[in-house]
């Protein structure tokens, strides 16, 4: 299984799925990561995630879309 591919996927579904306006929320992002079967654990580097910045602000007339996989969702693996 393609476990890189799995989480690109599942978290463009996240950001694609999401209205115009609406705020993305990260741990939508972290779930759809955590689905995918291998997967441990999963941190945000960027945009900065913490208990004060929850969010990714998205302006009332923005559509959240993710256009190229490979070049909006980075994913990095530890301890192969």
């Amino acid at each position: 299984t393609d476990v890189l591919g799995l989480v690109q996927s599942g978290i463009a579904s996240v950001i694609n799925q999401t209205g115009i306006g609406q705020s993305i929320a990260f741990s939508d992002i972290i779930d759809a990561a955590r689905l995918v079967q291998g997967v441990v654990a999963v941190t945000i580097i960027s945009p900065t995630y913490n208990s004060a910045n929850d969010l990714i602000a998205v302006a009332p007339q923005e559509k959240p879309l993710v256009l190229n996989v490979n070049q909006d969702v980075l994913v990095t693996f530890v301890g192969q």
